[in-house]
């Protein structure tokens, strides 16, 4: 009996195309968040330093 970690390379290796667009569009999605996120908290950092505070 094929063990399910055998079967699973097996499958990958006869699907090898769409495997790796798969893991390819899994990172780009995952750097574009990481890159909003950034983007986000640093504008939020920029507005709150651009508000006078009060004396």
């Amino acid at each position: 009996m094929i063990s399910l970690l055998g079967l699973a390379g097996k499958s990958l290796k006869n699907r090898r195309a769409t495997a790796l667009l798969s893991l390819l569009t899994v990172t780009i999605a995952v750097v574009l968040l990481l890159g909003v996120e950034k983007v986000r908290t640093q504008a939020k950092a920029s507005f709150a330093n651009t508000i006078p505070t009060p004396i």
